[in-house]
């Protein structure tokens, strides 16, 4: 088993809600093995309290949850991402484009809140894109 670090780049519309939770679960099941990060491509000002809220009762840490901009995560002193999931239904836009151009950079839409099949799609997709990388 491969002992590399992986770090995971949840990409949104506003980054108050979905891409956050995305990132809260990332950094409490990737334990070493991955870090999660999150960025909106119109964030807003706050997070929903709602996010907030839900995450302290389900006892995910809510230290530096904050909406960042895109743009962050494609500056030279970025954290590199090995993974983008675009968690939208818009599929990311420019940000995706910009992103792309990042030898690292692997992309996954996974749109709709609530729907099974859509992230059982997704999963599915993230295990293909995880077994390339670990190929190649």
């Amino acid at each position: 088993m491969s002992d590399r670090h992986y770090n995971v780049l949840f990409l949104s519309n506003r980054n108050a809600a979905r891409s956050i939770f995305a990132e809260a679960a990332m950094n409490r099941i990737g334990c070493e093995r991955s870090t999660g990060f999150s960025a909106g491509i119109r964030p807003k000002e706050q997070l929903d309290p709602l996010v907030c809220d839900i995450l302290r009762m389900a006892q995910y840490p809510t230290d530096g949850l904050h909406p960042k901009h895109w743009k962050q995560f494609a500056e030279a002193d970025a954290p590199p991402s090995r993974f983008c999931i675009h968690v939208g239904r818009s599929g990311g836009g420019p940000a995706s484009a910009t992103l792309a151009r990042s030898t690292s950079y692997r992309g996954l839409a996974i749109s709709g809140p609530g729907s099974a099949v859509r992230i059982g799609n997704g999963v599915e997709r993230l295990r293909e894109l995880g077994q390339g990388v670990a190929a190649g």
